[in-house]
């Protein structure tokens, strides 16, 4: 009898261990592929894609990433939480928006803009919606520009992909479940 008391005990500790055990920071790789040009008069680009990433650490252990969340986010090359300026005190960037489920997909709203003397940035990310980048130097032939928008058609693919956390109820039955069959063996072996 005390065999079994001792078992459930480590079996119960187990479980609030692993329930509670701190997260760690994670990695999401993410592309969208298919657009919309608007420098090419609108026309459909079945082939284009756009690639970007994010670290996070999921703190509630809700798996639903949140921007409070996110401590980097990389899209098109571009970091929109850290780093942006890259020394330029006139260069500002920020992320509105950034959430990410396994039931809502992934969200994202950023922005950057500044100029250095004779340069200008700027670009606006919304998925969804719309993308656009402008790199301009008057002596540059390197400067560009790149202003895509979103279709019904537009690929997400993201790894790794978040697994949903069971809802309470869950936990409930589970725990229910192995309550019954305790009575079950319990009640064998007393006939």
């Amino acid at each position: 009898m005390l065999k079994n008391a001792v078992l459930a005990c480590a079996l119960a500790a187990a479980t609030t261990t692993a329930l509670a055990a701190p997260a760690k920071p994670n990695l999401v790789n993410f592309s969208y592929t298919g657009f919309y040009d608007d420098l090419n008069g609108g026309a459909w680009n079945p082939d284009l894609r756009l690639e970007g990433s994010f670290n996070f650490n999921n703190t509630n252990g809700d798996n639903i990433i949140t921007k409070n969340e996110a401590y980097n986010l990389v899209f098109n090359g571009r970091n929109y939480y850290h780093d942006c300026n890259n020394g330029n005190i006139y260069m500002r960037c920020g992320v509105n928006v950034l959430e990410y489920s396994a039931e809502g997909g992934l969200k994202i709203s950023a922005y950057f803009t500044g100029s250095y003397p004779d340069e200008t940035y700027f670009g606006t990310l919304k998925t969804g919606d719309s993308f656009a980048y402008t790199y301009y130097h008057p002596f540059d032939p390197s400067s560009n520009s790149i202003r895509v928008r979103w279709s019904p058609d537009t690929k997400l693919t993201i790894s790794p992909v978040l697994v949903p956390v069971p809802e309470p109820e869950t936990y409930a039955m589970l725990l229910l479940g192995l309550a019954g069959i305790g009575w079950m063996q319990r009640r064998h072996r007393v006939i």
